[in-house]
């Protein structure tokens, strides 16, 4: 199972995830967390692991875009250990993936507000926050954060700072401060 899943993209699956979808659940568990039933004719593609229509749903563009950007990741990695990057370019590539991380944060914001609209997380996970808390291995402050950034992000109205963040012109802790000072601006 681990193989047929998500390989064109050089994702695998979890050896233990028999359905080679992470978190997959089936309709009636869908219908319960307020997902599509089946036979509603809602298979949108905000439901993602728990679409009954994607035998393998882990393959796709936006896989490949992953495997693409952890290969350039391991291939950077690489260049920085084995010192292949001249010295007289490193601070400025510093500071090039330092924005290419606020990028990065800001593409897992999306995926963390798409997620959380569309009600997409693990049936076990008692709030978004949880779910963050435990697949991302952050405490429930940090966790929390994550997750009001992302869905503040997606409401309308903030495409300023939400457009600054994709460019990596600011951090995730400029969105912090941001939010921040709107809520108590409202």
């Amino acid at each position: 199972v681990g193989t047929a899943c998500g390989a064109a993209a050089g994702v695998g699956c979890d050896d233990a995830d028999t359905d080679c979808a992470a978190g997959a659940r089936d309709d009636a568990a869908d219908a319960a967390v307020g997902g599509p039933a089946a036979g509603s004719g809602d298979a949108g593609p905000g439901w993602g692991a728990s679409r009954g229509d994607v035998e393998c749903p882990r393959v796709g563009p936006f896989w490949d875009h992953l495997a693409a950007a952890q290969t350039a990741v391991t291939a950077m990695l690489a260049d920085l250990h084995d010192r292949q990057v001249p010295s007289a370019d490193v601070a400025e590539a510093t500071v090039a993936l330092h924005r290419l991380d606020s990028r990065v944060r800001a593409v897992h914001a999306a995926a963390v507000a798409q997620t959380v609209a569309a009600g997409a997380m693990p049936v076990w996970a008692v709030s978004p926050a949880a779910w963050i808390r435990h697949s991302h291995l952050l405490d429930s402050t940090r966790a929390s954060t994550v997750v009001l950034n992302a869905t503040w992000l997606a409401e309308d109205g903030h495409d300023l700072i939400r457009r600054a963040f994709e460019a990596g012109e600011v951090t995730a802790d400029h969105v912090t401060s941001v939010r921040a000072v709107a809520a108590k601006t409202k």
